[in-house]
């Protein structure tokens, strides 16, 4: 029996030719992902009377601003990699901070 090969990946899901740029732009994704989730959860706040869904969400939101500290470190690394596009590292640096809510 021959052994199973791995499928092809779509186009879409595929490295690009800059890598670099393709790693920072799925850390400014997860950036704004971050924020979008932490607007969804003070909505849900304060909406919220359940003390066992409120202490859920306030873990949650801490969860999530220690992973934007962790991006926000990773930026200030960034920051001294001078092959690194430039431009795309100062937007990564500057959500990471825009965003800081912890």
């Amino acid at each position: 029996m021959e052994p199973l090969q791995p499928l092809p990946l779509p186009s879409t899901a595929r490295p690009q030719a800059g890598g670099s740029d393709s790693l920072l732009g799925g850390l400014c994704r997860e950036m704004a992902r971050i924020h979008s989730r932490r607007q969804t959860i003070d909505a849900a706040l304060a909406a919220c009377q359940a003390a066992g869904l409120v202490k859920r969400l306030r873990q949650e939101i801490e969860d999530l601003a220690s992973r934007q500290r962790e991006l926000a470190s990773v930026a200030d690394d960034m920051k001294l990699i001078k092959s690194l596009d430039a431009l795309t590292v100062a937007f990564f640096w500057e959500i990471t901070r825009r965003s800081h809510w912890a």
